[in-house]
């Protein structure tokens, strides 16, 4: 994991979220909701955090020493702000798995409370995005 660190920061996830989060990245490409309670133990100082979305890739990414599965996103509310939070989750040679910042950059990034948008549109943006099509 230290080579990883030249290029992202990763934070160990803890088991409990790593076993909800592996249950449910079993099928690429479909987008799952899971109740925020459920998410990493790092995340539950977000004030105001109200949803939690995951996607595994069709094809993983490897990386300087890990390999990167898919992402999440963090929501959370900022008065009429709904701000989307993505990341990426990695597992590497130690046996753990991890999470980095992903890419804030996008359209949907922060959208007003009464915005529909499909949560799908919150993933794959960036550059890694295109290492993930099969």
């Amino acid at each position: 994991m230290e080579d990883s660190k030249k290029t992202k920061y990763w934070n160990q996830i803890n088991l409990e979220a790593v076993q909800k989060l592996t249950e449910l990245t079993t099928s690429p490409g479909k987008v799952y909701s899971i109740d925020i309670s459920d998410a990493p133990k790092n995340f539950k100082r977000m004030k105001d955090a109200c949803s939690y979305f995951v996607s595994a890739y069709p094809k993983a990414i490897v990386e300087n020493g890990v390999i990167i599965g898919g992402e999440f996103t963090i929501r959370r509310m900022d008065r009429e702000t709904l701000k989307n939070y993505p990341h990426y989750f990695a597992s590497s040679s130690d046996g753990r798995v991890y999470f980095s910042k992903g890419n804030f950059h996008y359209p949907e990034h922060h959208l007003q409370s009464s915005t529909q948008v499909k949560v799908e549109e919150m993933f794959e943006h960036g550059p890694l995005a295109e290492r993930t099509k099969p």
